[in-house]
């Protein structure tokens, strides 16, 4: 899970980059981060471009897949 790769002996430490920073923006930017560890990444970001980096493509990645079923849900009758 990601939290666990967030959590570093057992202590939320926004000052280092998890080790899965992909996986973690990426449950980030889907509201999939367990709440104990929004608010030590929301500050983690603040000093970190690489993970801010991966919480924009995230999203991106998101809307695209999202606009695409809603094109292929209305062209097959279904929206």
């Amino acid at each position: 899970m990601c939290s666990e790769r967030f959590l570093m002996g057992g202590v939320l430490r926004p000052n280092h980059c998890p080790g899965d920073h992909e996986g973690v923006a990426k449950a980030y930017a889907m509201d999939n981060l367990p709440r104990a560890d929004v608010a030590a990444f929301e500050e983690h970001l603040s000093i970190c471009a690489p993970c801010r980096r991966a919480v924009e493509d995230a999203g991106r990645y998101g809307k695209a897949m999202h606009e695409a079923a809603l094109r292929l849900r209305s062209a097959s009758g279904r929206g």
